[in-house]
């Protein structure tokens, strides 16, 4: 089992789900790679993490704060690839079933996954999809978990934010989680999930040592934008 953090088990069912890619979304600055790393940490204790970094977020300071006492054993479980183009990228993904062949690999984490793919513009779609799809079958083939996180950017008619990508992330990744803020508190709302009911959300700082937690609450599905002033007025009048 691959707990991320009890902060987020009312969400995750308390693992990130084997045999599946976990995407989890939110603008700059929403908590994406301490995300990542709070889950790197957890692995990293019964195996080898593959932590693909496109976007070069990856902070040695940061994980050892999260892994804390245990932070230089686990570092040294942490498998780390930075590619600077798409085409690296997808090389590296593509690369993924003989890292797992030859090693323990309790988790794959990709941060970033479309960044690259935005960056170079004028890339067909497909190629995005097919980074997916590879992932989906090493998570199977293997029964690991995968963890993707990625961008986002407005919907001009709702007004919400939505993952680059679109709909090709949702087909390819069957947990789905949406992070926000204001301030300095997040809340993370489970928008896909095989068994856990979709709407719940949980709020929560972040500190040193990883998150701590606020509260959690039910969002309709209805809600309007922006969701994440009325999650936190809910929050505070059951304080």
């Amino acid at each position: 089992m691959t707990q991320v953090h009890p902060v987020f088990d009312p969400l995750l069912g308390g693992q990130l789900q084997p045999e599946v890619v976990t995407l989890v979304y939110g603008p700059p600055a929403s908590g994406k790679t301490n995300f990542s790393l709070m889950a790197a940490a957890k692995a990293a204790e019964k195996g080898t993490v593959i932590y693909v970094d496109p976007e070069g977020g990856f902070s040695p300071e940061r994980f050892r704060q999260i892994a804390g006492k245990k932070s230089d054993t686990l570092s040294k479980n942490i498998l780390l690839r930075r590619p600077h183009t798409f085409e690296e990228q997808t090389k590296d993904i593509e690369n993924l079933a003989a890292e797992v062949e030859k090693r323990n690999i309790s988790l794959v984490i990709v941060d970033g996954i479309a960044m690259l793919y935005r960056v170079e513009e004028g890339r067909d779609i497909k190629a995005l999809g097919r980074n997916l799809a590879h992932l989906l079958r090493i998570a199977r083939k293997y029964q690991l978990p995968v963890l993707a996180t990625n961008q986002v950017y407005q919907d001009p008619e709702t007004k919400r934010n939505v993952p680059v990508g679109g709909q090709l992330l949702s087909y390819w990744c069957k947990v789905i989680v949406e992070l926000d803020f204001i301030d300095d508190i997040r809340v993370a709302t489970l928008r896909k999930h095989l068994h856990q009911p979709e709407g719940l959300s949980v709020a929560y700082r972040i500190t040193q040592e990883g998150v701590e937690a606020l509260g959690e609450m039910q969002l309709r599905s209805s809600l309007k934008p922006p969701f994440l002033s009325t999650a936190i007025r809910m929050l505070k009048r059951r304080k």
